[in-house]
């Protein structure tokens, strides 16, 4: 059974599976196709933390893939004293073919993921928050290209999101440099568990902005201050203030550098309107790109492919099933030479052919039994049968012999 916990649980070959999943499916979709290979499948988003990007795209994700989701708050499920997490967990599971969860501790995802029976995604713990890395580096791929060899400068706070956007750099082989004042940065055990898991990893941190924004494609921040963090909050404001990403901070880059952020943005903040709403912003095609990874993200731990007898029952955006493409003026034209040439053909053999059938000559009656066709006669007959023949009084008993067929296929 598949799950999506943490990034350094899974191979680079499993985060393109999920991305060619997203791009076919964000191509289709731009077609107005939305193939339905989740039908009756149920996902079940339980949050502990308030949520706009991630609830909405697994909510659309799974509409769009043709199933449902169901959303409970975590008090509503029974987390935090009502029931034991495994006994909520295997509820859950009973009426559920995958599990969203968005926690603050990373042990009730574990806890789900060992007792609920059914795939189990992270949408967020204060540890790692892997459809968000993952969708960052989907978006890298539609700006860049391969991103291999590219440089992605994180200024601010060492969180989940920097941690779980460092592994999936080192999975697909970009650099990644933390710009953070010391005691904000990754720590000492998380660095160790990375470098053993994926020894490629160029993941650096500093403080000097220079050497961070030097070369880089990527300028990326995130709050300063974390859902459960609140009561840090001035302090963090005072120590992160010089790193602030703004357009003085930007020109450290190069000119083809872009900006990203998981939102929400503190502006004024972590970030200036101007570089928010600038060109070089890329927050809201992250947002955008939300959906379609997580439709990824669900049909690879579902293990369901969109291939084959799912594409051939798809459905229209209008959520209709696809029609005949109308006649146009073209087909029209095309239609009536093939009637006019069919008109003449059958007068010329029902004004020769039949004649040759009515005559005593043994020649001639020769050549109506070897060369026309049975498929000829039938025509003969039928046109015989449908109007007054070109000649009515030699009506062809030869071909009034035939068996003719209700409605025969005329050539």
């Amino acid at each position: 059974m598949r799950h999506l916990n943490s990034l350094l649980e899974i191979q680079p070959v499993d985060i393109e599976a999920m991305f060619s999943l997203a791009r076919e499916l964000k191509a289709l979709l731009a077609k107005g196709v939305r193939p339905q290979p989740l039908a009756g499948r149920v996902l079940t988003a339980v949050f502990e933390k308030p949520s706009l990007r991630t609830r909405l795209s697994f909510d659309a994700a799974m509409m769009q893939l043709g199933g449902s989701s169901i959303f409970l708050e975590a008090r509503e499920a029974g987390i935090g004293g009502r029931e034991a997490v495994k006994d909520v967990a295997r509820v859950i599971g009973g009426y559920s073919d995958v599990i969203a969860l968005r926690t603050f501790s990373q042990k009730l995802i574990d806890n789900f993921i060992e007792f609920s029976g059914k795939p189990v995604i992270n949408g967020l713990s204060d540890e790692r928050h892997p459809c968000q890395a993952l969708t960052d580096l989907f978006t890298m791929q539609e700006v860049f290209g391969d991103v291999r060899g590219r440089k992605i400068a994180f200024i601010g706070d060492g969180n989940n999101v920097a941690n779980s956007l460092a592994i999936a750099a080192a999975q697909c082989g970009a650099s990644f440099v933390v710009c953070a004042p010391q005691g904000y940065r990754l720590d000492d055990t998380f660095m160790r568990i990375l470098k053993k898991r994926i020894p490629t990893a160029d993941v650096t941190q500093t403080d000097d902005f220079k050497t961070a924004l030097k070369d880089a494609s990527i300028v990326y921040t995130d709050v300063w201050t974390s859902m459960g963090q609140e009561a840090e909050d001035s302090e963090r404001r005072a120590v992160f203030g010089p790193f602030q990403v703004n357009s003085k901070l930007m020109k450290l880059a190069p000119k083809s550098a872009r900006f990203m952020h998981c939102l929400p943005a503190k502006r004024g903040l972590e970030v200036t309107d101007e570089i928010m709403d600038g060109p070089q912003c890329l927050a809201f095609q992250q947002a955008d790109n939300r959906m379609h990874l997580a439709k990824g993200v669900i049909l690879w731990v579902l293990n369901v492919t969109i291939g084959g007898e799912q594409l051939a029952t798809r459905w229209i955006a209008d959520r209709k099933r696809p029609t005949r493409r109308p006649l146009l003026k073209d087909d029209l034209e095309r239609q009536s030479l093939r009637k006019r040439a069919s008109r003449r053909m059958a007068r010329s053999l029902e004004a020769t052919v039949c004649p040759v059938a009515h005559s005593t000559n043994d020649k001639l009656q020769s050549f109506w039994a070897t060369s026309v066709s049975s498929r000829q006669r039938i025509w003969i007959a039928s046109l015989q049968k449908w109007r007054k023949p070109v000649f009515p009084e030699k009506t062809c008993e030869a071909t009034a012999s035939l068996k003719v067929a209700s409605h025969p296929t005329i050539p």
